[in-house]
């Protein structure tokens, strides 16, 4: 039989992903897929073609053309590597730093809303909570990726 409490943690982590990505899709007709892309880089600042793939899941070759989309909506800029000729930076653009913008604003509203959800006595401890599930999941992807890692050289 399932925990509970694990079935709550998945229910909780769905629940506010697809509140999250109703939110972004109405940040001027962006798509979640961009929404993801445009986060993913606003966050990192600059990434290459294969770690913006691999952070969020994809392969190189889709991750390209939804690239190669945002780079022609001007929201996105794509430059050769200094450091390695066949490796290609991307980054935002004035318009998709503005873009990150607006669409942080929305999901962090949305982030207060719940929170102010649940009675003030008690936020405390969920934000407690939170920061204790964040730090585990981190501890999980560093974890996993080092696991795959280890897999993929041998």
């Amino acid at each position: 039989m399932e925990s509970p409490t694990y079935a709550t943690l998945r229910e909780v982590a769905r629940l506010y992903a697809d509140a999250q990505r109703q939110g972004a899709a109405c940040c001027r007709g962006t798509t979640q897929t961009q929404c993801m892309f445009l986060t993913e880089i606003g966050w990192a600042g600059q990434l290459t073609l294969r770690e913006l793939a691999h952070r969020l899941g994809f392969d190189k070759s889709w991750t390209s053309r939804v690239v190669d989309g945002l780079v022609a909506a001007g929201l996105l800029y794509k430059t050769s590597s200094p450091d390695d000729r066949r490796s290609v930076l991307i980054s935002l653009t004035t318009e998709g730093h503005q873009r990150h913008a607006e669409l942080n604003a929305m999901l962090n509203a949305h982030a207060e809303r719940v929170m102010h959800r649940i009675p003030a006595e008690k936020r405390a401890a969920v934000y407690d909570a939170l920061e204790l599930l964040r730090a585990a999941l981190r501890a999980e992807n560093v974890d996993t990726t080092s696991e795959a890692h280890a897999q993929t050289v041998s």
